[in-house]
């Protein structure tokens, strides 16, 4: 019997890098969900049982990354991987 494979949500804006990733993830074995912005990121989470890591896009039209984190630490202890084309120290700190 195998494991069941581990469940990504990819929240990012830029269609090419979700696509992209869902390629490269799905490749390896993990089951990826797709969300262009906060909004869908919660109705896929909302939907699913499990989401075991959001990988996230700070940069993102309407609600921005860090915003839709500190929601989701309110009522979820999911993993969270957030990238960013940001490199300022104060980023890193406000995303830590």
């Amino acid at each position: 019997m195998t494991e069941p494979s581990a469940k990504i949500l990819v929240v990012d804006d830029d269609d090419e890098i979700r696509s992209l990733l869902q390629v490269v993830l799905t490749r390896e074995g993990f089951d990826v969900q797709l969300a262009k912005d906060a909004a869908a990121a919660r109705r896929v989470l909302a939907s699913r049982h499990t989401i075991d890591l959001v990988i996230l896009d700070i940069m993102m039209p309407g609600e921005d990354g860090l915003t839709f984190c500190q929601r989701l630490r309110e009522t979820q202890d999911v993993a969270i991987l957030m990238v960013s084309a940001r490199s300022l120290s104060v980023d890193r700190s406000i995303g830590l």
